[in-house]
């Protein structure tokens, strides 16, 4: 890790209908998947907050995707279900 890493805070969703005709969405996974390794990986400490908290919905998740498959077995995934309300960040 860096001595001094830079903090970044991903907002996702907590919406999980979309439109008139109440379509299931959620946050797009290789949209979250591929920068949070990215930034891992420069040494960047990444946080998560959604407007209820908790486990926010998910969209677009495909396992033949190897970047999105490890992020999906790593610490980051488990942080992520676990977003900080968005109205507690600091």
């Amino acid at each position: 890790m860096k001595p001094n890493p830079k903090r970044i805070l991903f907002l996702v969703t907590s919406a999980n209908l979309i439109g008139p005709n109440h379509r299931v969405t959620g946050y797009e996974f290789s949209e979250i998947a591929y920068p949070y390794l990215a930034f891992e990986e420069s040494g960047h400490h990444v946080d998560f907050a959604s407007l209820a908290g908790g486990l926010p919905p998910e969209d677009g998740y495909d396992p033949t995707d190897a970047l999105s498959a490890t992020f999906r077995n790593g610490a980051g995934f488990q942080r992520l279900n676990k977003s900080l309300p968005l109205g507690s960040v600091d």
